[in-house]
Order: C-alpha cells, then structure tokens, then sequence
C-alpha cells in the first residue's frame, strides 16, 4: 500500500516569534528566577543541617534518623509540588468554550450574535483570551468536515460545547456523553433521540428548542383549548406539532 505525504506549511513559528515581550512574560521570569533561588537555599540549608543534627548533644540523632528526616522532606517537597500544581491549574487555567455551527462564517448577522455573545460573558467577567478562550468551528455543509470539527473540540476537552443545529448536536453525541453540550434551533430534540424528555432532557445535553413556551404546561391545568398561529412557508413540516404537545403533556 502508497503511503502518500504532504507538506504542511505552517505560519505559527513566525507569528510566535513577531509576538511582543509583555508583563506576562516579566512575571514568567521574576517567578522562574525566585523558585530557582529558593530550591538552591534550600537544598543547600538541608545539606547543612544534617551534620548538626548528629552532633546536637539533646537531639542525638543517627544516621538512620537524619535518613528518615531527609526522606520525609523530600517526599513532602514531592507532594506538595503535585498539589500546588494541581491547585494552580484549577485557579489559573483559562476556561474553554467549544463553538460548533453550520452558519455561515461570512454571513454578517451570525458574526454579530457571537459577537454579542462574547459581549454578554464579558460583562459577566469573562474576557476572550483573560480567563475564556472560545474555539470556534465552522463547518457549513461539509459532512465530513463536521464530524472533523466535532472530534477535534470534543478532544480539546473544553467546559462545555456550544451546538446550533440538529447535524452539529448529532455530531458531538455521537463524539462525546460526558462533555458539557449546549444546544439552541433544535425543533424537537426528544423526537430525535438526543435527550430523555423536553422536562428532563438528562445526560450532558441541554438547551433550548427553537420553540419555547414557557408558561403553557401552567395554562394546561386551567385551559382546555388552545389556538396556536404559525408561517406555512417558516416550518413545512408538522414536527411543531408534536413539539407543542409533547410541552403541553410535560413530557
């Protein structure tokens, strides 16, 4: 069997190096300079103190006890750089955001919704490359580049996946039931198998059907006849339909 190859030209190693020194990369520094000092003192006062803890004429330590002491500092040094690091990566990693959609990139009205989108998260303090980074896909029609698209967000492992339509919903269950979706302009989602119910859809998905009637299963209990008006050329199909009972039923 051929195996065919092919060059990759990347632009990332000169974008990276046209990148400006800023305060990040001073604090980077100061940091990396201090840690290295302190480790230097402190192996040196551990290599001091040992001796003397032999020679102390109340301690009387031997050398299977400064054995033991030195152990124990090592492996207390061992632990605490696992936990101070695991503790670093919960308060400073940057929270992630998947965005997986069939809209058009180029279509100005769907940039101004995520842009608006970023705007709303910004005013609840988080900041686009601050403390959230948002990884946008745009497939379009292309089949195969969605269920790219859709593995490749699933394995950056992101807090929670943004889905706008039915392909993009299908294709990230079908990557992922564990990861975060989120999804919205999906008809009927329990008709298609993507969530238990409309009331507890269970599972990692959620979201919001292109159909919203919030107050209806409260009118249900004291109404017994409902008039419901809709475009014929909007939605061609009946599947509103069997939306608006299932609401209804609560199911």
């Amino acid at each position: 069997m051929a195996i065919s190859s092919a060059l990759v030209n990347t632009t990332i190693p000169a974008r990276l190096d046209r990148l400006r020194w800023g305060r990040f990369h001073t604090l980077v520094v100061v940091a990396l300079g201090i840690t290295w000092i302190l480790d230097g003192l402190e192996v040196t006062l551990a290599g001091a103190v040992s001796p003397a803890l032999k020679e102390s004429p109340r301690l009387y330590f031997s050398n299977a006890d400064v054995g033991f002491v030195s152990s124990a500092y090592v492996a207390g040094a061992v632990l605490s750089a696992i936990f101070f690091g695991w503790l670093t990566d919960r308060l400073g990693r940057k929270r992630g955001i998947g965005v997986l959609t069939t809209l058009a990139e180029s279509d100005p009205e769907v940039r101004g919704w995520f842009t608006v989108f970023q705007v709303e998260l910004q005013k609840l303090g988080w900041a686009q490359g601050r403390n959230i980074s948002i990884e946008y896909r745009w497939p379009g029609s292309d089949e195969q580049r969605l269920r790219s698209y859709a593995a490749e967000l699933v394995k950056m492992a992101p807090d929670v996946i943004f889905a706008s339509t039915p392909p993009t919903l299908v294709a990230l269950r079908r990557e992922s039931r564990s990861l975060p979706i989120v999804f919205v302009q999906v008809s009927d989602p329990a008709k298609l198998g993507l969530v238990s119910s409309l009331a507890r859809p269970g599972g990692n998905i959620t979201g919001f059907s292109t159909f919203e009637y919030p107050n209806w299963r409260q009118m249900a209990r004291t109404t017994q006849r409902y008039r419901a008006r809709q475009e014929p050329s909007s939605y061609p199909s009946g599947s509103e339909q069997s939306f608006t009972r299932r609401v209804l039923a609560g199911s």
